[in-house]
């Protein structure tokens, strides 16, 4: 998981559309995504900050079973040999907004 999602791009299948959007109280470009190798799916989408290109967060999309779609939203930054890696990834259930809890990287 600490991967996420800076290894989402080595396995993009497609990009079916991309739209403006208000993530997170951030203006960003939404990527829908379809990966060639499902990591947990293979439908995403993707939240890009529209200043500095950061992601924001991104949805995963359960196709046979909407209910268990989750948002992860991204804060703070923490950089590991050279890698800037979210250090807050908050996880809510998407149909729901119920939280669900939040991995942290400490030090």
């Amino acid at each position: 998981m600490i991967g996420l999602p800076m290894s989402l791009p080595s396995n993009v299948k497609s990009i079916s559309r991309t739209d403006d959007v208000t993530f997170n109280q951030r203006q960003a470009y939404a990527l829908d995504i379809t990966l060639h190798s499902p990591v947990f799916t293979d439908n995403w989408i993707v939240y890009v900050d529209k200043q500095d290109y950061r992601y924001l967060g991104m949805d995963i999309i359960d196709n046979s079973m909407a209910e268990n779609s989750e948002r992860l939203i991204f804060e703070g930054d923490y950089t590991y040999e050279n890698i800037n890696l979210p250090r807050f990834r908050h996880w809510y259930y998407l149909n729901s907004n119920r939280y669900l809890g939040s991995d942290i990287i400490v030090e």
